[in-house]
């Protein structure tokens, strides 16, 4: 049978049992109790019985037959995956309308090969990034408009990792004059050679995240781990000793690496101090946001923007977590210095026709992107990120950021109140400022803290050792919650049993915990 690749009759049917295959899984999961051990299949015998019904079948199949399938085969084991205890702040979070605006964009199957290829997804892209920079607080020079710095959609942290990392190394290696016209800003390298056998580390706590090793192993660089302090933060006296002996040793130190919130810890380096040693050395100073990424749209965090603006060269958010729920391939990059990218990733082929005129030539603010990462096409996640502000509202991502704070302070008074569970741990080990609440046991935690912790609406997660103690994540079982559309908190009553927050008359934010 001849199948055609677009069929609009057949996208119809089958999406509509799609989406009824979609509901019926979203409804099970909130009604299961099993656990992850029960009647669940495992990922061996799921491959088993992949390979058994034939994965690459001769004849082709109806697509009521596929869903089948993968109801059958493979959502048992995502079942048991998703029964294990959230992560709220660590997952992929996903919403209605990034999962819609996908399947939208797929179904456009736009082509971005280069800006006059589809000039939309490229000015899309332009407008959003510079839209979300002015929210999160950034000055103008993280902007496109202002034609040097500029933002940039990555697939995931360690793409825009590796940008930075070796755009910073080639400003290091290669000095760049920069000259202007009216169309664009036009870097040209200078003939100045280097010792290209010259070791050039980069720096980073090592609390970093391992999409940044990822990124210096790709791009040849050498990370050097700076032991933290009692409160995880990038000890600066160390990292000094580090930079003058790899300097004695004639290194090229080219890229400092600070953490806005670690990924477990939530520790915070001294962005001030960093930026002081990065402008004395000539070194890159990279903020990796992608944990606290939310707190940037609050008032409360002004000074963080405030250092980021004024000692930062690049700085890079995760689109897809607590604080923006656009789902996978969505890490958000700014820098201030767009040049060194193209220089860095500059290529071109006979394939890619050239501009011949200025109606070839992108907007002032729309740079060729491709030269700015790997990827040479663009992919229109623009329209993902559009469409997720379009329906939450800034208004809405903001107070669900508040909310995961304001958690943090109803766990600790739950904690320090309970005789029982102040006998058990020792609270807390790191301030909590982005919301991440961790405490430490001698040993184990006893299963019977466990379950009083849980019995308190509060998980506990294991993410590893500090000085010998085993720490542990807490937070909240809460939900997302879903935009009012309209509707304000003080209109919807919170049973008994459940967590309400809403707003003071002064705009301050009071989380109530009704005992169950």
């Amino acid at each position: 049978m001849r199948r055609q690749l677009v069929d609009v009759r057949e996208i119809r049917t089958c999406g509509n049992d799609t989406v009824d295959f979609v509901d019926r899984y979203a409804r099970f999961l909130d009604q299961s109790t099993r656990s992850s051990s029960e009647d669940c299949i495992i990922a061996d015998e799921a491959i088993g019985c992949l390979k058994a019904s034939g994965i690459l079948p001769y004849h082709g199949r109806e697509w009521s037959q596929i869903t089948a399938a993968i109801e059958t085969i493979i959502l048992p084991c995502l079942r048991a995956e998703k029964m294990r205890p959230p992560d709220p702040w660590n997952a992929r979070q996903a919403s209605v309308p990034a999962i819609l605006s996908e399947g939208l964009v797929y179904g456009m199957s736009a082509a971005g090969v280069q800006w006059a290829c589809c000039p939309i997804l490229t000015e899309m892209e332009v407008v959003m990034m510079d839209g979300l920079a002015g929210v999160c607080g950034f000055s103008e020079h993280f902007l496109h408009s202002s034609g040097k710095g500029g933002g940039l959609i990555h697939s995931s942290a360690t793409d825009a990792l590796l940008s930075i990392v070796t755009a910073a190394r080639v400003r290091k290696r290669v000095p760049v004059v920069v000259k202007s016209n009216e169309l664009a800003v036009i870097p040209v390298e200078v003939s100045v050679k280097r010792d290209e056998s010259t070791e050039q580390p980069g720096y980073a706590s090592t609390e970093s995240q391992l999409a940044l090793k990822e990124a210096c192993a790709t791009a040849g660089i050498t990370l050097r781990e700076v032991p933290v302090k009692s409160d995880s933060s990038l000890n600066i006296r160390d990292l000094q000793e580090m930079i003058k002996e790899d300097k004695n040793q004639s290194c090229l130190p080219v890229l400092c690496v600070a953490n806005l919130g670690t990924e477990y810890t939530g520790g915070s380096d001294s962005l001030a101090e960093l930026g002081r040693i990065c402008q004395k050395e000539g070194m890159w100073l990279h903020v990796d946001a992608s944990f606290s990424a939310g707190t940037l749209l609050l008032d409360e965090y002004e000074r963080d923007r405030d250092e980021i603006n004024k000692y930062a060269d690049s700085i890079n958010l995760s689109g897809s977590s607590l604080w923006l729920p656009a789902g996978l391939e969505m890490e958000l990059l700014w820098l201030k210095e767009r040049h060194c990218m193209k220089v860095a990733f500059s290529a071109t082929g006979a394939y890619i026709p050239q501009a011949d005129g200025l109606n070839d030539v992108p907007s002032f603010t729309a740079w060729y992107q491709r030269f700015w990462s790997l990827p040479l096409g663009r992919q229109f996640r623009s329209l993902r990120l559009w469409s997720v502000l379009q329906y939450f509202g800034m208004n809405e991502l903001r107070r669900n950021v508040q909310r995961r704070i304001a958690s943090t302070r109803v766990i600790r008074r739950i904690i320090e109140t309970n005789r029982q569970l102040n006998e058990d741990l020792a609270f807390p080990v790191w301030p909590a400022r982005f919301g991440n609440l961790c405490f430490t046991c001698g040993s184990i935690l006893p299963a019977a803290a466990l379950d009083r912790l849980r019995e308190r609406g509060i998980t506990a997660r294991y993410v590893g050792s500090h000085r010998g103690r085993q720490v542990y994540q807490a937070f909240m079982d809460e939900t997302w919650s879903q935009p009012q559309h309209g509707v304000s908190d003080e209109q919807k009553p919170a049973p008994a049993g459940e967590r309400h927050s809403r707003f003071a008359e002064d705009g301050r934010l009071t989380i109530d915990f009704i005992a169950r």
